[in-house]
This record gives C-alpha cells, sequence and structure tokens, in this order.
C-alpha cells in the first residue's frame, strides 16, 4: 500500500506540470486544499464508534497523497517567489522547519483528540 501511496504523490508531481502551466499557483494550491479537505471527509465517522469501509480509508489516502504532494510543492513555489531578492536559504529553512514541526505535533494532536 506505501507503494501505491508513493507512485501516485509522483504522478499527481507529473500532473502538477501540466495543471500549472493552465492555472495560476493560488488556484491549483486552493484546487489541492479542496482535494485533501474531500479526502478527510471519507474517513470522518457517520455514527459513533463505528468507523468507515475499508474502500473509504484507501480512497481517503488516495487523495490525501495527492493533494498534499502537489501542494506542497506548488506551497514551497508560490513562498519563494514571495522571498525573492531576500535571503531565501534562511527562510526557506524556517518554513521546513515549521512544516516538519507540524508533522510531529499533528499526530500527536490527533491522538490526544481521539482518546
Amino acid at each position: 500500500s506505501t507503494g501505491v501511496l508513493g507512485i501516485t504523490c509522483i504522478l499527481s508531481l507529473i500532473g502538477l506540470q501540466f495543471v500549472s502551466k493552465v492555472f495560476n499557483d493560488r488556484a491549483v494550491l486552493a484546487a489541492t486544499a479542496l482535494i485533501m479537505a474531500i479526502g478527510y471527509a471519507f474517513n470522518v465517522p457517520l455514527k459513533s464508534g463505528v468507523f468507515p469501509p475499508e474502500w473509504c480509508f484507501f480512497t481517503a489516502s488516495g487523495l490525501t497523497s495527492i493533494g498534499y504532494a502537489a501542494g506542497t510543492a506548488v506551497l514551497l513555489a508560490i513562498y519563494s517567489k514571495i522571498l525573492e531578492g531576500l535571503d531565501q536559504g534562511t527562510f526557506m529553512g524556517w518554513f521546513s522547519a515549521a512544516c516538519s514541526t507540524a508533522r510531529i505535533i499533528g499526530p500527536l494532536a490527533s491522538s490526544y483528540l481521539l482518546q
């Protein structure tokens, strides 16, 4: 399953090259956020204690992988365009550190909320 999600991410990045020629960065970023939101919605239990079926999990994982891979690439591109003429290396480092912190805090916060 992990290999399939990795291939899905790679294909979404390849598709991003074609989509970014037609739409601007902000529109693509909004579309990737919508794709991830739809993916997350597939994992929301409809009744208390009853989890969605397995196909919902795989659909949600695929949509989240597509949205996250493309969204991260577009967000980094927008951020680097904003930083043009400044000390990009330092600011991109801070940006990467903030993203890494979010990847640590996110699972911890969700496990706390699900208890």
